[in-house]
């Protein structure tokens, strides 16, 4: 699971990017919020349909860093706001939760070959 995760993530960013490029937020975040969960799932073997900011208090028994961890709640935090009101967001916001989670996936990519964590 966890070596797949990678890629996953890649081509699910891939195709949000490409929502967001047509102005779709609603379907962005949609497919964000999916991708991220599934990656977590895959990461860290949970349940990815379950994955939401609470998910931080389960892996900080695990030691995944605090910045990690906050990362993760900022995204689903950000995440569910943009979903459940997106004709009130804009390019940018949305823009930003992007950033944010290819910073998250990057960080735990970086943590995970280091070692860092079990």
């Amino acid at each position: 699971r966890s070596y797949r995760a990678g890629k996953m993530v890649s081509k699910g960013i891939r195709s949000a990017r490409t929502a967001l490029e047509r102005g779709d937020i609603a379907e962005f975040c949609d497919v964000l919020h999916r991708t991220i969960q599934q990656y977590l799932g895959d990461k860290f073997n949970l349940p990815a349909k379950g994955i939401s900011a609470d998910v931080a208090e389960t892996l900080k028994h695990r030691g995944v860093p605090f910045e990690t961890l906050d990362m993760i709640e900022r995204f689903f935090q950000e995440c569910d706001i943009i979903r459940f009101a997106p004709l009130s967001v804009d390019k940018s916001r949305a823009t930003e939760l992007l950033r944010l989670a290819e910073q998250l996936v990057g960080n735990i990519e970086g943590l995970r070959n280091r070692g860092d964590w079990v």
